[in-house]
Formats: structure tokens, sequence, C-alpha cells
């Protein structure tokens, strides 16, 4: 029997073999157990279960990898993870319960065993190695057999190629150590046979699991006993559900999945709770849907699960954490009692170790996690200033090019910032010269107004990737701008070449890059989301092949076959949902694409191949980057025409994306999706440009609030782990802190189809507001932050005169009765208040000062992230993390860049924050501990409708039909369905403009039969 080995490596980012042909290291040592398990090690070293058989170094696997990697590997060990209870610390109780489960339970008495922060993990070897395809079967049994053992298994542990952090280890640039480490009694143990498992075929497009995973499930026909307890008070709860019942128990089943409930009991748990209903008769049926659902979950198709829970069945959702022992008020409090990613100094102390960590930052990039208000752009303009202050090595050198490490650039996220952080620097009394870049459209004068008098016209060809300056600015040096020789704005730059510090914005981040050289640094304060979605919409697209004549001809001829196809593939042939490469859709639709014109294609390319190889052979010229090459008798046209220079520019935008995403080395997911009445194809890839300079010779500092959760993103796009500095300060005073939780404050209770609804929980939550606001005397001013719609809706009622307010309302989209609804019910509740009330929404707080004096603030709602674009992003970039684990840290970053509002670490007299909704925000302070988290009373009863469901089916058949009512009411056509069900309240707004609109329906109509509940 040999010894059971495992593969070590210094951390756990290394590139994995996926079988794409990319190289990747032999970054792991094999090497046995023991030796593993008692080591030292000087990184943040962590083990992977899986060796290849006689080696001694081996790479990372990916599952996708396994079929092709051409050598056998095996698994020799088990592991897993055991929680404490609410993943508390050790304390003397949780030890004495240890060791007494140690001792007592079968099947720890093979187990070796040591201590993490919260919890333990179990190691057990096998007397015999099993090939890692088929390993995961048995895998399972054994959690299954801790899991009945009464042990809080990680469910996330049954993934072979899941990485383990060994005891003894240097975390956060600190040696750790594990303060129990055991294996005395660790021995191999054989494993009883399982029928040998099929495996899943190859399924195509992005973010499906590859070959290897097993379709045969060990199904569990019996609940198990720890279970048992936990049935009754979800039945109870879907007892309550009056809606049709088989979507819950989709979701029900995907949530108990994606909360780490073992795959092979899912079903029959989901029986189970049917049957204790006592009220459900299709009991088998929920079973059957249970195990569709597992399946789908274990290949990567698309199913509904906890999110889905939470926001449709909250008292569900409720009964299924209180089940799985991670009730929502003991996950919150946990998320409050989590100890900071940096233990919080003063603030001096915290501005000084942030500037250190810039001035010190080594080639390559460094990421810094700094909270809001801690002054990241401040401290990057002093080194930057220290660095220009440079001086040459030697009186002969003076006038050459700038000493090496003296040039900076510092990329912001807008103009405005920009213009200040210039300004700024300037008024430092070093004597460094500064230069701001920026696009000519960007520039204002003094009146407020874009001072390119072509602004109209140039805005969207600029918007089509067409270079405004060679373009329109220097006329392609044929017809240049007649105002150009007074405009300030066409050489996009302001202060001298030879400035040693150069500032813009991300937009301009590979100017910033050259401008800094391999010797400079570029500072990247607060940078946008890696990835990028390009939205093309069929008119797009018809707009883009009717203009194809106004390009080069050659370029229009190598390019059309390719638009054809996409045309064909996103109207009729494109699967909904289903991610693919643009490549592929497009051979898949070529059938669709005229002969003449694929000749024409290979004329204007010499390419002998189809339409994606004549795409990819267009060439463009030099100077216009990726821009498709307008013909300049066009573009001409356009200047004197900004509805002609829109459709030329839609057409290039279109243009420019397609090629892209054909020529591109690096993958673009192509999806196609249903928006309202019509598809739209979405194109998802990297900005390149930001991830060139992520990977840049030379120094690159990100400075971000929320660099914890990109920094895996970072370590794929560079291909290493960067060091990362994280820190945060004290508040400067006392800040109390309140979560008033409430499971419908989201976008899609509030929002629907994006309309406006004013039910009952949102205005008992601006009503808790208020009152929370109230309870302090003192206070004048109130901050408060929400999605955009919200704000106006608060906005009409705060100021029922404002004519403003009744546009951006219209420019939204809303209808205008629900405005004067919000006015008649919510303008009493805020008019209440005292003082002044500063209003503010969710992805537009970045950078904003106006609440730093405010008294109090306050955040309305939970700012998810769209759930269809973070599903892509995790599938483009094959992250690790479950998709609902990333949308909630994202949703918990947005939160803390509004709570950053309140400058908490500036602050010198007390303040107060809040937060109404279902998410704990981000931040050292909120992990303080001192939160006070209490229930929305009223939130959630639903008030009588305006109209009663009978009367509103009425009501749609006089005004012709489902889809037809909801046009003339301004809502989704699912929304008058879920009124029509009686599963939402009817708002007194839609009832009275309903009534309006039927009374100009002569003669009305009786409703003949139930159209309208099977719309």
């Amino acid at each position: 029997m040999t010894p059971a080995r495992v593969a070590v490596a210094p951390n756990k980012y290394a590139r994995g073999f996926d079988g794409s042909g990319r190289a990747v290291e032999e970054v792991y040592e094999v090497m046995d157990l023991g030796q593993a398990l008692q080591a030292s090690y000087a990184t943040d070293a962590h083990l992977v279960t899986y060796v290849v058989a006689g080696a001694a170094r081996q790479p990372r696997i990916n599952k996708a990898g396994l079929p092709s990697f051409g050598r056998r590997v095996e698994v020799g060990v088990f592991m897993c993870d055991v929680d404490n209870p609410e993943h508390r610390e050790w304390d003397g109780v949780l030890q004495e319960r240890a060791e007494r489960e140690q001792a007592e339970l079968a099947v720890l008495q093979t187990t070796g065993v040591y201590h993490t922060q919260h919890g333990r993990r179990l190691v057990q070897p096998l007397a015999e190695p099993i090939a890692a395809a088929r390993v995961e079967p048995y895998l399972r049994h054994w959690l299954l057999e801790v899991e009945a053992a009464g042990l809080a298994v990680d469910w996330a542990c049954r993934d072979w190629t899941r990485h383990f952090r060994l005891p003894h280890v240097r975390r956060g640039g600190r040696a750790y150590r594990s303060p129990v480490v055991n294996l005395e009694r660790m021995e191999p143990i054989a494993l009883p046979a399982i029928p040998e498992q099929q495996e899943a075929p190859a399924l195509p497009g992005a973010g499906r699991r590859a070959p290897g995973h097993a379709t045969r499930i060990d199904w569990t026909s019996n609940v198990p006993a720890a279970w048992g307890p936990r049935i009754a008070p979800l039945a109870a709860a879907a007892r309550e559900v009056t809606t049709e019942w088989h979507t819950l128990f989709l979701a029900l089943a995907g949530a108990m999945l994606s909360r780490g409930v073992p795959a092979e009991i899912v079903p029959a748990l989901c029986r189970a709770v049917s049957i204790e209903t006592g009220r459900d008769s299709r009991v088998e049926d929920r079973r059957a849907a249970a195990r569709s659902t597992v399946e789908r979950y274990l290949v990567g198709e698309p199913t509904i699960g906890y999110r889905s829970l939470c926001e449709k069945w909250p008292a569900v959702a409720d009964a299924l954490d209180a089940g799985l022992a991670q009730g929502a008020e003991a996950h919150l409090r946990a998320l409050s009692a989590a100890p900071p990613a940096a233990p919080p100094r003063s603030l001096g102390e915290t501005t000084a170790a942030l500037e250190d960590a810039i001035r010190r930052a080594p080639d390559g990039l460094t990421l810094i996690s700094a909270e809001c208000g801690l002054g990241k752009t401040a401290a990057a303009m002093r080194v930057a200033a220290e660095r220009a202050s440079k001086p040459y090595a030697s009186a002969a050198a003076q006038g050459a090019r700038a000493p090496v490490q003296s040039k900076t650039s510092i990329s912001v996220d807008k103009n405005e910032l920009a213009i200040q952080v210039a300004f700024d620097l300037r008024s430092m009394a070093t004597g460094a010269t500064v230069r701001r870049i920026f696009g000519p459209l960007s520039l204002l004068g003094a009146d407020g107004k874009p001072v390119c008098r072509y602004h109209e016209v140039a805005r969207p060809l600029v918007e089509g990737g067409q270079p405004m300056q060679w373009e329109l600015c220097q006329g392609r040096d044929i017809e240049p701008c007649e105002y150009a020789s007074q405009c300030p704005a066409k050489d996009g730059a302001d202060g001298p070449s030879s400035a040693r510090i150069t500032v813009g914005t991300h937009a301009l981040i590979s100017d910033l890059d050259g401008s800094a050289g391999s010797t400079g640094l570029l500072v990247i304060d607060e940078p946008p989301p890696l990835l990028d979605t390009v939205v093309l919409s069929t008119d797009d697209l018809d707009t883009a092949a009717r203009l194809l004549h106004a390009f080069d001809g050659r370029y229009a001829g190598a390019i059309a076959p390719a638009v054809e196809a996409i045309r064909a593939w996103v109207a009729v042939q494109g699967e909904l949902g289903r991610v693919l490469s643009l490549a592929d859709a497009v051979r898949a639709a070529s059938a669709a694409v005229p002969a003449v014109d694929l000749a024409m294609a290979r004329r204007c390319t010499g390419a002998d191949g189809d339409a994606v190889e004549c795409a990819r052979a267009a060439q463009l010229p030099e100077r216009r980057g990726p821009a498709p090459p307008i013909q300049f008798v066009y573009l001409a046209m356009a200047k004197r025409s900004a509805a002609r220079a829109t459709e030329l520019g839609t057409a290039s935008r279109v243009l420019r994306a397609i090629h892209q995403a054909l020529t591109s080395e690096a993958p673009v997911a192509a999806r196609v999706e249903q928006h309202l009445q019509a598809r739209r194809l979405l194109l998802t890839s990297a900005r390149e440009p930001l991830a060139r300079a992520l990977r840049r010779e030379g120094a690159v500092v990100v400075t971000d609030a929320n660099s914890e959760l990109h920094a895996p993103v970072y370590a794929k796009v560079v291909g290493y782990e960067p060091p990362h500095h994280r820190f945060a300060a004290v508040d400067g005073a006392s800040i109390e802190r309140t979560l008033i939780r409430c499971r419908s404050a989201t976008r899609r209770q509030w929002l629907t189809g994006r309309k406006f609804q004013l039910e009952p929980s949102l205005v008992s939550a601006v009503r808790a507001i208020f009152e929370w606001a109230q309870k302090d005397s003192a206070a004048r001013r109130l901050g408060l932050i929400t999605m955009q719609t919200l704000e106006l809706a608060l906005a009409g009622a705060l100021r029922p005169d404002d004519r403003s307010v009744e546009a951006a309302w219209k420019e939204d989209g809303q209808p205008a009765a629900a405005l004067a609804e919000a006015r008649r019910v919510l303008g009493p509740i805020v008019s209440a208040w005292p003082g002044t009330v500063l209003l503010g929404h969710y992805g537009a707080v970045r950078g904003l000062n106006t609440m730093a004096d405010a008294d109090c603030l306050a955040t309305l709602g939970d700012p998810w992230p769209n759930l269809g674009a973070v599903r892509n992003d995790i599938a483009f970039l094959g992250l690790e993390q479950a998709w609902e684990a990333r949308l909630e840290a994202m949703c918990r970053a947005e939160l803390e860049q509004a709570h950053g509002r309140l400058r908490t670490v500036h602050r010198s007299r007390p303040g107060r924050a809040l937060h109404v909704g279902a998410v704990l925000p981000a931040g050292a302070g909120w992990a303080s501990g001192q939160v006070l988290i209490r229930r929305l009373q009223g939130g959630r009863p639903r008030s009588t409708s305006a109209m009663t469901s009978q009367e509103l089916a009425q009501a749609v058949l006089a005004l012709g039909g489902l889809r037809a009512a909801a046009r003339a009411i301004g809502c989704d056509p699912a929304t008058v369905h879920r009124y029509v069900a009686g599963t939402r309240p009817i708002p007194g707004s839609v009832a009275t403009l309903v009534a309006e609109l039927v009374a100009l329906q002569l003669p009305q109509v009786t409703p003949q039969g139930g159209c309208c509940r099977n719309p």
C-alpha cells in the first residue's frame, strides 16, 4: 500500500490545463500527504488531492481539460471542511465538543484533522487511489457518512478540483499556524463498491460543465433523520403560497443545491415537503421536477433557485435558511461580526500606510483595497508629485527625457474628477508640470455647453468607435474642421507634452499607459468592470446592413456575409440564453448567406474560407484603429446632419463589434435574449485596453474600495496573484448603524418590468426611514440613496410643483398617473421631515461629497446587479465561485459605496446610517458587530387592491386583450397577468387609468370565457 500523495502549490491561482492548447506551468509539487500537512510554508500554500500518476511536478488541471490531458490523474485522499456553528471562532466550548466528537464518532476514527479559523478540516487517505473522472460519487458517499454523523459538512468540498489551504502558511503577510493538527489516527480506508458511472456528453457553450461529471446519481429515497425536523416549517410556509406550486418547488430544489444540500437527497426532501403540506395532489411531480433541476444544475444548465425563492416566496426562503441553521438574522449577524479585511487604524496611520504602498509598488500589478473616504486619490497625487520632483542624474542629462521612475499617470472614472485632480496637482507647491488628456467632446465652455461645434454630429460617430480627431478635427488632412484653429478641444490635451504627470479618464487608459512608460507608475483609481457587454438590437443590425455601402467597399464586401448570417441567427435561429462564440453562430446560420455575397467577400479579401474567414481578413487602415472605414463622401454628408450621423454611428458600432468579436484572440461570448417584443444580441468580452494596462511592463496600482471582489478576475487576467494591500480606518466619530430587514426591497418588487409600483412594502419602507431619521431630534439633513426611479418618485413627493421632476419621470418611461399616486401617498410621509433631504441613486454616487455633512444617511432597497449579465460574466471568466455568492458580493459593494458618502472616517460629530433591505452593506463599519438588526413592520402584508382581479379581467377584454391592455396601461404584460391572477395587488394609479381607458371603449365588451387566465 503506497502512502497517499497530494500536490502542493504556493497559492491557488495557477492557470489550469483546460484542453484549449494553451501552455500551463507545472507549479504543483507532488509529495506525501503527511509531509505536506506538517511542513511550514513561506507562501499561502494550498493543496489539491489529485495527482498525476508517476509525476514529481504537475500542472493544475481543470475539469474541462481532464479528458484530453493524456496521463492518468488519480485521487488518493478525501478532504472536507466542517464549519463551526454560525462560523464562530474557536472557544473552549467548541474545542471540548470537537474533542468529544473525535473520540466518539466512528467516521472520525480513521481521519486526520486540523483546525481552521472557523472550523476544522478532515483528512481521509484511501487504501487505493481512484481515477479523477470517477471519484466524485465515492467522495459524495463519504461526505454523506460524515453528515449522517451529525457534522456540518461544507458540500462545496465534493468537487475533486477543490483547493485546500495547508495548516502552516503565510496569510496576509504574516505567518499563520493551525492551532490543532492531529494526524495520529489517520489511516487509509477501503471504499465500498459503487456502480460504474456514465459520463455526461460534451455540452457546447460557455458556462456548462465539461465531460467527466457523472450524470447518474445515486438518489436517496428516504429523508435523512437530521432533516426530519426541517420539513414541517418548509411545508407550513409553502402551504400559505396561493400561486401555482410547480415553479415554487423548482426554486426550492435549486435553492437547496446552491445552499449546499447534497444533490442525492434534494428530490426526497421536496417530496417530503409536498406530502407535509397536506394539500398537494402532485407529490410525485415534485420529486420528478426536483430531479430534473438537480440534473440541469450539475451540468451547468440554467435553473432558478435561492434568489427567486427570496423574491417570490420569502417565507419559504426564511424557512429554508432556518432549516440550514443559517437563518437570515444569524447570517447577517455573522457578517456584521466578521473581522474587517484589515485591522482599522487611525486615519493618519492608515493614510500614511496607503501612500507608502503606492510609493513602493513593484513592477507588475498591485491591488489596494481602501474604504471610501480614506483618500486613495489624494495619496496617489502626493506620490505622483514626489516622483515628478526627481532630479536629473547630471547636468549633462538636463533637457533630455525624464529620469526613470519620475513619470506617473493617474486614471479616474469621470472628467470632472480628472479636472479636479489636475487642478489640485498644479496647486501643490512642488513645481510639477501636469498634463490632462481628454476626449474633445468632453470639454465644456464657461456656459456649460460643449466647446465642439459639431458635438451632436460627432457624439454618435465616436460612440461607433470613430477616431474623432482624425475624422472631424483634421478631416483626414483633406477637409479640416473650419473651427479647428480656434478650438481648444481639438488636441484633446491641456498642459505640456513634457509633463511628468498625466491625468485622464479610464476611456483613455491606453494613452495614459503610454505616457507613463515602462519605468513610470500607472495608478487606476476605481476602475470599471473588466468585462464589457455590447447590446445590439435587431434594428441596429438592420441599420448596419442597410448602410454597408457607406463604408469602404473592400471592407463592406468582406464583412457583409457575416452581418447577414448574424441577422438570421438573431432573428430565428439563435437559442435564447445559449452562450457560444460569434464565429460558431455565423457558421450555424451560414445557409442564410446568399452565394453571391460570399463570392464577393472572397474576391474582396482573397480568403478561401467561409463568412467568418472573410470577415477576419478584412483590413483596416492603420490610422483608424478598430473603427470601420467610412467613405469620405458619407462622412461629409453626416457632418451636415445629426440624424444621418446617428445612423452612421450605429452602423459603425455594429460593424466594429462584429469585426472585433470575430477577430479577437481573447474569447467573446455571444448570446441572444428576448427584450420586450424583440430579440437582441449580447457580446461579452474583456475590455482589452484595461486588460493590456493591467499586464503592462512597469508598475500599475489599482485602488478600489472593492478590490477584494475583483481580485480573482485580476489574477486571471495577469496570470499571477498580485500583491494585495487592505486598508481600513476607524470612524472619526460615533456612527450608529441599523439594518431594517425587508425581503421585498428589490427592483423586481418595486419596479416590475421597469415600471414603478407603489407596493405596500415600499410605503412601509419609506415611512420607516423617516421615522428612524426623526428619532434624532437634532438631525436636519438626511441623505437618501435608492434606485433611480424611486429617487424620482421621492423627488416628486418632496417637490410637488417641480416640473423638472415630471420631465425626468416621463423620460424614464413612467406613467404620469404613477407619479401622481406617489405624490399622494408618499407626500404626507416625507413632508413630516422638518429638515433637508439629499437624494441620490445607486451607480451614481462614487466620489459624491454632498452628503458628507448629513446628520444621517439611509439606503432604500437592495441594488442587485443584472442577473443575466452576472451569470454570463461568471461563465465567461470560468470563476470557481457560485454566481449567487458573487451577485450578493456585488450588491454589498454597491451599498458600501453608497454609505461611503457619509465619509465616516473624517467625521468629527456623531452620525447615523440605515439600510432597508435584506443585504448587509460591506465595509469595516458594518463589520463591527454593532449593527442593530430588526424587521420592517407592515412591509409584507398586501393591502386591498383598488380594483378586484375579476373587474380587471373584464377591463382587459374591453381593451383588446392582455398585450393591448398592457400597452395602454404602460405595464409589462407579465405584470398585468399577475394583477388578473390575483398574485399582486392592483395599484390605485393602475385602477384609475384602466377605468378611464375602459370608459372610452364604447360599447363595453362583456367577457366571454377566461382569455386572461391563460394569456
